[in-house]
């Protein structure tokens, strides 16, 4: 494996964590804060896939 796909396999661990964490809020709370997250790490992904495709 390339150290990106390790670094993304981490990231993905992390993500799971972080929303299974959330997961055990309050569900008002919850639904807010995993809405923001799963923006922001699709925002992540889709520049990190830029970022692989511009130097492949």
């Amino acid at each position: 494996t390339t150290h990106t796909e390790t670094q993304t396999d981490t990231d993905n661990q992390t993500m799971h964590h972080v929303i299974d964490s959330l997961n055990k809020r309050p569900t008002a709370v919850r639904k807010d804060l995993v809405q923001l997250f799963q923006k922001v790490y699709e925002g992540f992904k889709r520049h990190d896939e830029g970022f692989k495709g511009h130097y492949q």
